[in-house]
């Protein structure tokens, strides 16, 4: 099972995948791939941020899913289901 902080991840690399600045990002390491043999990752959402408010924005993205998880009978801890 996934940690809240990974989930939050999750959450903000998948929103950052719909902006026009991963898109223009992503088309520069398409065409960086074509002629490289290690073939670079996607452009990360964490690296558009510095630390601090990286840090920030997935304290606020884990608060969310925690609301979430609560609403939803999830997980109290993020490790053990609520059995209701």
């Amino acid at each position: 099972m996934k940690s809240l902080f990974e989930r939050a991840e999750e959450m903000a690399q998948e929103k950052y995948r719909q902006t026009i600045d991963f898109a223009a990002r992503n088309i520069g390491v398409a065409f960086a791939n074509v002629v490289r043999k290690d073939k670079l990752s996607e452009p990360q959402y964490k690296d558009t941020l510095l630390k601090e408010n990286y840090l920030e924005e997935m304290i606020s993205y884990m608060e969310m899913i925690h609301e979430m998880d609560i609403k939803e009978g999830g997980y109290a801890s993020g490790k053990e289901k609520i059995e209701g």
